[in-house]
């Protein structure tokens, strides 16, 4: 199953091809291939060459969000004119949340990355390619009320239809993990931050404006008070 908002299954960069224009040091938390602990040079904005094997000339974009440059989820653009009905073209797909406190990316449910290669450099290793793979996971059961597993509910949502009959329960179970022991700074900077970019991609606004809690320019909820209510 492709992956939610850009319909891609797999992506593959190679520093020798894609024109990379910057890269950040910084820990992966859960990358297959690297350690937790290991600082990497990763490209942060890079674009690859139109491929026609890959449909109808298809050009990926990966960028951290520079929208919201103090918390940067790094994502995925993708340019295709063959995109799947009712999936709008070149959105951005985050695929990782970045903590600036640790200096450390973790990549979503779904998401891993394969065949990583470095080389060697005094500071950080260069990280010269990869393949991102996205592989759908087993929904979590109607329990699982965490913040982020509700996060990881929320960027599985595909379209306004599903995102509307969904609404609600999400709602009230993040309003039952915050007023239980759950952290508002988590659900300010990722499960709210998710609700928050995915009703604006799906065009349904208006239901922001009735959970009544204002956010910043990246997404990001300022206050829980209108969720709690």
């Amino acid at each position: 199953m492709a992956s939610p908002v850009n319909q891609i299954t797999n992506m593959t960069y190679d520093a020798t091809t894609w024109s990379t224009l910057e890269t950040t040091n910084l820990k992966f938390a859960n990358a297959e291939g690297l350690s937790s602990s290991q600082l990497v040079s990763f490209p942060t904005l890079a674009f690859s060459a139109r491929d026609p094997a890959l449909g109808n000339e298809r050009q990926y974009a990966l960028s951290k969000n520079l929208n919201d440059p103090s918390n940067p989820p790094f994502g995925l653009s993708v340019n295709n004119s063959e995109k799947p009905e009712g999936v709008a073209s070149n959105l951005y797909e985050s695929f990782a949340d970045y903590d600036v406190g640790t200096n450390t990316a973790t990549l979503h449910n779904g998401f891993s990355f394969s065949s990583i290669v470095t080389e060697w450099a005094p500071v950080a290793h260069d990280v010269m390619s990869f393949t991102l793979i996205y592989e759908e996971q087993e929904p979590e059961s109607e329990s699982s009320n965490t913040l982020q597993q509700l996060n990881n509910q929320i960027h599985t949502i595909r379209n306004q239809n599903e995102m509307t009959s969904k609404l609600d329960n999400l709602k009230s179970h993040i309003k039952s993990a915050l007023n239980g022991s759950e952290s508002e700074s988590y659900y300010k900077n990722h499960t709210g931050r998710e609700l928050y970019r995915k009703l604006s991609n799906f065009e349904i606004e208006s239901e922001i404006t009735t959970i009544g809690d204002d956010h910043d320019a990246g997404f990001r909820p300022i206050t829980a008070t209108g969720i709690k209510a």
